[in-house]
């Protein structure tokens, strides 16, 4: 299912709870569509904030507005008309005069989105539009059946842990009426504001312009990523903006955001000239937005496609300097763990700086994970290749050492030396990489020492590594 989230911030936790159960509907077979989280509706006047803005599902069988309603435990009575009541237990049922009336309000949503589908296309009036209110399972609902029929719009009280099956029952019911295709759906969905109404368009989200979007690869990301060119509005400065979305849900989805959110904050306060560094983020209900200084560049593997291989003395220097930007690293306790070529990327003119302008990036990969994450991302063809083998096994006692990212580095300069082609003929399934030949001297032999698939006879240290490429006192 398609997913897209407008960039306005919900405070109410329920409602975060019913959209991560609409998202496992993407787990269905045949149900494809589109949600919107926190969409505007207009001429909408909800007094139980922030219900203003709306849930809204489109599916090829019907449209549906979603209420997220978090009440307290106890028992409700919700009438077409009058006030909610309320009874706690032991308590006689009172009215709750300060809360809107829900089906009122649900009426109205379901008729704004109505129109909006008539507007895009007069053929779409029969596309059929339904409104659920979504409580949790500790309230009670007494007196009342599911529907309302003498309202225009078909609506009903649903509890969260039913809010699936109902949509899904609806989907498989024998009485569907208009079904509309991805491409219909989406046109409504731009109507409503959901999506930008061209690819020109600027959408700015929490003081970021997100400009362009980047063709842009994050190996074993574990969620749904876009990156875009984009602009901080209030510091002024061109930026690079990752949005990780957390839909569809799934516990490991869910492990690899928090981690990924903590390694996030550790990197907030690591300024070093050659790290990619944390100008903001944004810990949205339906995404997480990563802002980092721009780095006018290409990465590695942009660099050795282009060029074929690099020299030995180029790509040694290159190596070296990336290995004392790791060594910082490790003074302040942070060890990389995935250094591969999709996260090193190289500034323009080479010859001239030697690798003295580069950016390590790629710092919120799952592997910083040791148990779930990491057993979830190499079984998802994720290239091992450049991960030294205890970190393959979660309970290895060695993974997560300094000496992990001696490996990533020595197999980075084997990729540099010997272009991605020759790379790919070296690796053995055992996770050894034959070097040829015409690979000898200093480069070969560090190659051979860092990259040790045993831990104990590897390098011991990065400054041990760089002292050996750089002959450093």
């Amino acid at each position: 299912m398609p997913l897209h989230y407008s960039p306005n911030r919900s405070t109410n936790t329920f409602e975060e709870a019913v959209v991560r159960e609409l998202s496992q509907l993407d787990c269905e077979p045949d149900v494809d569509g589109f949600i919107a989280h926190n969409v505007l509706l207009p001429h909408i006047k909800d007094r139980y904030l922030p219900n203003e803005h709306d849930v809204i599902l489109l599916l090829p069988h019907a449209g549906y507005t979603v209420d997220a309603k978090e009440y307290m435990p106890g028992e409700y009575r919700i009438p077409p008309n009058g006030p909610i009541e309320f009874r706690a237990p032991g308590k006689e049922f009172r009215a709750l005069k300060q809360l809107p009336q829900p089906y009122q309000v649900a009426d109205k949503k379901a008729k704004v989105l109505s129109e909006a589908c008539r507007k895009v296309d007069p053929l779409f009036s029969s596309y059929q539009i339904q409104s659920l209110i979504v409580v949790p399972n500790h309230a009670t609902l007494v007196g009342m059946g599911d529907d309302h029929k003498h309202l225009d719009i078909r609506l009903r009280i649903v509890r969260l842990s039913d809010l699936r099956q109902v949509i899904l029952n609806d989907m498989r019911g024998s009485r569907l009426g208009q079904t509309l295709e991805a491409h219909e759906l989406e046109l409504i969905f731009t109507a409503i504001g959901a999506l930008p109404s061209s690819s020109e368009d600027v959408v700015e989200v929490c003081d970021l312009r997100l400009l362009e979007s980047m063709d842009c690869n994050e190996p074993g990301c574990l969620v749904p990523m876009h990156a875009y060119r984009g602009e901080h509005m209030v510091a002024g400065v061109q930026t690079e903006i990752r949005v990780y979305r957390r839909w569809p849900w799934t516990p490991v989805t869910d492990r690899f955001m928090k981690r990924m959110g903590k390694r996030v904050k550790l990197l907030y306060n690591t300024c070093l000239e050659n790290v990619t560094r944390v100008i903001q983020t944004a810990d949205l209900p339906d995404a997480f937005i990563l802002a980092t200084n721009w780095f006018d560049g290409e990465t590695v593997v942009e660099l050795v496609r282009r060029r074929g291989s690099l020299s030995a003395s180029l790509a040694a220097g290159l190596i070296l300097h990336l290995a004392r930007t790791v060594q910082l690293l490790h003074a302040r306790n942070i060890i990389h763990l995935d250094i591969r070529p999709e996260h090193v990327r190289i500034a323009p003119h080479l010859e001239d700086h030697g690798g003295a302008r580069h950016l390590l990036a790629g710092f919120t990969n799952p592997l910083l994970d040791d148990t779930q994450l990491s057993t979830q991302t190499y079984a998802t063809g994720f290239d091992a290749s450049f991960s030294a083998p205890e970190m393959q096994y979660p309970r290895h006692p060695d993974r997560g050492k300094p000496q992990n990212d001696v490996y990533s580095i020595g197999r980075l300069l084997a990729y540099c030396v010997l272009g991605e082609e020759q790379y790919r003929r070296g690796l053995r399934d055992n996770g050894e990489l034959v070097l040829p030949e015409d690979v000898t001297g200093h480069v070969q032999e560090c190659i051979r020492m860092s990259t040790e698939l045993r831990f104990g006879t590897r390098i011991a240290s990065v400054k041990e590594l760089a002292k050996y490429l750089g002959n450093d006192k």
